[in-house]
């Protein structure tokens, strides 16, 4: 490269040098400017943002209010039902009640409400019976069960004692079929029985349960009242809570506000302006006496602090030469030791050597002492005074600006709290006179009912269990007439047992008379329990447990009207049931309406009282220029160099510690008394007199030089703050704080009438805050917290339960075991008069029976061979039967059967003989046209004799 190209170089890199070098001093100086500025429009904005706070003065406007806490416990909570294993009857009699009875009891339109809460009843025969026919025909079912039941026993009885039938009589010996009869029939007793029995079960159980369950009625009434009492307190209580105590806490805070309202507002205005400088130097006025008394106690302290430094300079001098004296001529290791740090013992404290006096190591505090008293301290105090009693002239005119309007405001918080206390006192009275009627309504019929269950409650039971009883009986009747029929023997005309199926057929027809007996009783019974239980279920219990959709439900809502609020019933179940509060269960806007009273708590128009003159700013100076030139006599006050005496006086004052020092000499004094050597007695003395010394110079100088020097760091550290005031020196934090009064005078003379209102618009916007917090907590817990219904939806429950689950379910339950009962009845006695009558048969079949049937042959003899005999024979049959009703035949002797022709009475005598049977045989009998005056016709028998020989011999008998 050229030269010329190489300088041409040169210069270029040097212009660009400089210009960087300009571009970053402008950089920074703007920066700095800018810098400075975005500063303070931050500072401001952060003053403005926080004035909401600093109105109230450090209080939130979310008032710290106290919860109701008040613990009850309810009794209905407890209250259930065990069903006791019957859980699957009252199951099937839901069922049933569900299959017989419509889904809602009361058919559409059948009842109406005029507005005049009269009720008309409109309906169809036609349509009603059509509505009701499964009810109906239960009802018609049990009516002909009640009628039918004793005309059938009557027809029983006839049956059984004038004509001999239905298992008064019966032929000696069994069919051919009679065996498959009774199997079959015994087979359908046992089923029977074993539902007779489920009956009888479910009846003693479902019985013992309703007495259970109407035994505690009373007390279950009377917990269920108890706690409606507790929840009507506790949400008087609530109320109470809500709107005194709650509202004192809202009151105490508000006022609090409001009585510092022209303090809040004069505090803002304060920050906003930077008025509060004055208050600053106010106070740095008033402690100037305290600024030239530190100096004087400072000084005074520097002075005996070099007292110090020299009588511990002479003393240590006097130790040191005393030690290296007494040590010179020993020749011990610990000697030497001691030596070598006597040898440095000295003192490290610069400001009592004599140089000190042209150049001090301490401030001299004497020209700032002076300069203290040439300032007129009491002239600056009597200046600050008047500048801060400007500022307080300020905020008196302020607040007397606000005084109207809080007064105001006040007086509308207050009456605003006496009306809703009053509204609300409505609905407490309206409560406690529920409360009341509640108590004195229903004291006394559950006195009577209590009074009723003990004197007749037991007959009820009684009767019960009677009929518990009677569905027993007849089921162990019929067991017994099973048992003795299936596993006893025939009866025997001569050696009966007492349990053969003779005695089982006489079990059936006791259980069979029984049942015709009771059945009347039992039916009508049922008739009566079936209305009471199923309208009971349907227009109570299903209603209050399902009122939605209801017709009875309906009705009630149009017949019932309450006088204290307007809710309908249904409703005001449904909302109870949500756990609703008691403002939104029972429709109480028109006892208190929200919205009325958050119009009453408005206090804008109040607020709006605050009448702020304008003019007070007009002309206003905080320091009037005689003022401002004796505060600019601060500027003239020789501030010392306090930070010296931190520096000097931190430092340690002695560079040996002398109670070490002293250790080390008693360790010489040890070693000389080891050795025994009565040459080291003097030198001991002598050690022990310099230990001496060196604990009275430690004691006596160098620790009161310490504690002296601790005291001044101490004091020089607060002068410094004191005089500094947070700046880097005191006339930097002079000339800062007149600056910021004549600042905080000029904002005030130019803007202060527009910051003082928006102060005080900003103050209304937090005393309004705090109003609608609080109507924002008493709307939120009136409709969603105060009187919560779930304790009365429990009560409501546990009614149900004591009646619904308790009484009525184990009543239907009782009905239901009834009415199975009789349906099995019906059955049961057809079977058992049927399976009776073959029990009393004393022969198998095939046992020498004698056919009754007519056995009709067209190819028979048409000649009757002895017709004579046949009438005689008709008229010794009659003869023999009557004598056969009242001598039943044995079971060894003529195998005749019951109802037939006997054999003629000349065989009766004849005994079988050893070895000879008897056969009979039946021949085809005449016709009824050969024997027109015989209908039954004669039976022609041919008796086959078996002699000794076992040859048959036939002989033909007419009978």
């Amino acid at each position: 490269m050229e030269p010329a190209d190489k300088k041409k170089r040169s210069l270029v890199n040097l212009f660009s040098f400089l210009t960087t070098c300009l571009f970053l001093f402008l950089a920074v100086q703007f920066s700095d400017g800018v810098s400075g500025a975005v500063s303070n429009f931050a500072t401001k904005i952060n003053k403005i943002t926080d004035s909401l706070d600093k109105a109230v003065l450090g209080l939130s406007t979310d008032v710290n209010y106290t919860d109701y806490n008040a613990k009850t416990d309810y009794l209905s909570v407890n209250t259930s039902f065990e069903t006791k294993g019957m859980a699957g009857l009252y199951n099937i009699t839901t069922l049933f009640i569900k299959a017989v009875m419509p889904k809602d009891i009361l058919m559409q339109g059948l009842v109406t409400v005029d507005k005049n809460k009269q009720i008309h009843l409109t309906y169809d025969y036609a349509d009603l019976m059509w509505y009701y026919q499964t009810l109906v025909a239960l009802l018609v079912f049990l009516a002909l069960c009640v009628v039918l039941f004793p005309l059938f026993f009557l027809f029983f009885c006839c049956c059984r004692c004038c004509c001999g039938n239905c298992g008064a009589r019966s032929q000696p010996a069994d069919k051919k079929k009679d065996l498959c009869k009774k199997l079959c029939q015994g087979t359908v007793l046992i089923v029977l029985a074993t539902g007779l029995l489920f009956g009888v079960v479910c009846a003693f159980v479902s019985n013992e349960q309703m007495q259970e369950g109407i035994r505690d009625f009373p007390n279950n009434m009377n917990n269920s009242i108890q706690d409606t009492g507790k929840y009507l307190n506790h949400t008087s209580g609530e109320i109470n809570h809500l709107l005194v105590d709650n509202y004192n806490e809202f009151s105490d805070a508000l006022f609090g506000v409001l009585d510092n309202a022209s303090v809040a507002v004069t505090s803002q205005l304060e920050e906003y302006s930077n008025a509060t400088a004055m208050l600053q130097l106010l106070d740095f006025a008033h402690n100037l006496t305290n600024v030239q008394t530190t100096l004087e106690d400072l000084k005074t302290s520097s002075n005996r602090l070099r007292v110090y430094a020299s009588q511990l300079n002479d003393a240590l001098r006097k130790v040191k030469k005393d030690l290296t004296t007494t040590l010179q001529d020993c020749k011990l290791d610990p000697c030497n030791a001691v030596r070598n740090n006597v040898s440095l013992l000295q003192t490290n404290i610069d400001f009592n050597k004599y140089v000190d006096r042209y150049f001090p190591r301490l401030p001299d505090l004497s020209d700032s002492i002076t300069s203290i008293e040439g300032l007129g301290i009491e002239d600056i105090q009597t200046a600050a005074e008047n500048g801060n009693e400007n500022l307080n002239n300020v905020k008196k005119q302020i607040a007397d600006s606000l005084k109207t309007g809080i007064g105001s405001a006040k007086s509308q918080i207050t009456k605003s709290g006496q009306d809703i206390k009053t509204k609300m006192n409505d609905v407490t009275d309206m409560i406690n006179e529920f409360q009341t009627s509640l108590t004195s309504t229903t004291k006394e019929p559950l006195e009577k009912a209590n009074d009723y269950i003990a004197k007749y409650g037991m007959y009820r039971y009684y009767a019960g269990l009677t009929v518990a009883c009677v569905l027993l009986l007849v089921t162990v009747c019929i067991a017994l007439g099973l048992i003795c029929g299936i596993c006893g023997k025939r009866p025997d005309g001569f050696s009966d047992n007492c349990c053969n199926k003779g005695a089982g057929s006489q079990f059936l027809i006791c259980a069979v008379v029984i049942m015709f007996i009771f059945g009347f009783v039992i039916s009508v019974m049922t008739l009566v329990s079936v209305v009471v239980g199923i309208v009971s279920d349907k227009a109570v219990c299903s209603t209050f447990k399902n009122p939605s959709g209801s017709n009875i439900m309906q009705v009630l809502d149009d017949l019932v009207e309450f006088d204290s609020f307007k809710v309908s019933f249904s409703s005001m179940l449904k909302n109870c049931h949500s756990n609703q509060s008691v403002y939104t269960t029972f429709n109480l806007k028109d006892k208190f309406n929200i919205a009325e009273v958050r119009s009453q708590f408005n206090i804008s128009e109040q607020l709006s009282e605050f009448n702020l003159n304008k003019s007070m700013f007009d002309n206003f100076k905080i320091l009037d220029e005689g003022n401002m030139r004796i505060m600019d006599n601060l500027k003239n006050f020789q501030t010392p160099n306090l930070d010296k005496f931190t520096d000097e006086l931190s430092a340690k004052f002695t560079n040996y510690n002398l109670n070490q020092l002293s250790d080390k000499i008693q360790e010489v004094i040890d070693t000389m008394k080891k050795t025994q050597d009565p040459g080291y007695e003097d030198t001991i003395r002598n050690l022990q007199l310099s230990q001496l010394h060196l604990s009275t110079y430690n004691e006596k100088i160098l620790d009161p030089m310490r504690n002296l020097a601790t005291q001044v760091m101490t004091n020089a550290t607060e002068l410094d703050s004191m005089l500094k005031m947070g700046s880097d020196s005191f006339n930097d934090a002079v000339n800062d704080l007149l600056d910021k009064i004549v600042k905080a005078q000029d904002y005030l003379l130019n803007h202060g009438a527009d910051s003082l209102i928006n102060i005080t618009d900003n103050f209304k916007g937090t005393i309004i805050t705090l109003v609608d917090g609080y109507m924002d907590r008493v709307e939120y817990q009136i409709t969603n917290e105060v009187g919560t219904c779930g304790p009365l939806s429990a009560v409501i429950n546990s009614t149900l339960t004591s009646t619904c689950d308790k009484i009525l379910l184990p009543w239907n339950g009782f009905w239901f075991s009834m009415f199975w009962s009789i349906l099995l009845y019906i059955v049961t006695i057809v079977v058992a008069i049927k399976l009776a009558t073959l029990y009393q048969k004393y022969k198998p079949y095939g046992h020498g029976y004698v056919e009754t049937e007519y056995l009709y042959d067209a190819y028979a003899d048409s000649i009757p061979l002895n017709s004579r005999a046949g009438k005689r024979g008709k008229k010794k049959g009659k003869k023999s039967k009557r004598y056969e009703e009242r001598h039943p035949p044995n079971a060894g002797h003529g195998a005749v059967a019951r109802g037939s022709h006997p054999v003629d009475g000349r065989y009766d005598d004849m005994a079988p003989k050893p070895g000879i049977g008897r056969i009979f045989q039946t021949v085809g009998p005449l016709t009824t046209k050969e024997h027109p005056l015989n209908t039954r016709g004669p039976h022609h028998i041919i008796i086959q004799d078996q002699g000794a020989n076992n040859k048959p011999k036939n002989h033909r008998q007419d009978v």
